[in-house]
């Protein structure tokens, strides 16, 4: 569902002949989601939110996550998926060239229009084995316009 600023975006761009009436009515028809028929993928969340979708890559197929980082790399400029394997990653690349991988927090990245850095994160852990979880934690809090710093290992004296 479109919200009030998307609709008066619409409208003024009719207003000023920079789009057709055809066109405005097609974006106000466009319901925000796309069925692939194994997922629907939420489009409109950047617009509400501020920041696309995750995909939790954990539990679907190379083939399902390919398909839907593209999708989603079509109508998205930055896009985060999650427990991702190395081997998954190495697929969505040929989709998505610009994306970066973090093999110790199993992120696939691709952050083409980064947010401005306006929060301070810091993510504390106790030991070595929680690196993974802080790398997750450190690619999520970024792309999602923080700043982010890490103590590791904090349990030591």
């Amino acid at each position: 569902m479109l919200n009030q600023n998307k609709i008066k975006k619409i409208l003024e761009s009719v207003e000023k002949g920079e789009i057709s009436s055809d066109k405005a009515m097609k974006k106000l028809k466009d319901p925000g989601y796309e069925d692939l028929g194994f997922a629907k993928i939420d489009h409109d969340r950047e617009d509400r939110k501020g920041f696309p979708e995750v995909v939790l890559c954990e539990g679907k197929t190379t083939e399902q996550i390919v398909e839907i980082m593209e999708k989603m790399g079509e109508k998205s400029k930055n896009i985060l998926g999650s427990r991702a394997e190395k081997e998954v990653f190495e697929e969505v690349k040929k989709v998505l060239p610009d994306a970066r991988y973090n093999e110790l927090g199993k992120m696939i990245v691709r952050e083409k229009d980064p947010l401005e850095r306006v929060g301070n994160i810091l993510i504390v852990s106790a030991g070595t084995s929680d690196q993974p979880v802080v790398e997750e934690a450190a690619e999520t809090a970024k792309i999602m316009g923080n700043k982010v710093s890490r103590l590791v290992d904090a349990g030591q004296k």
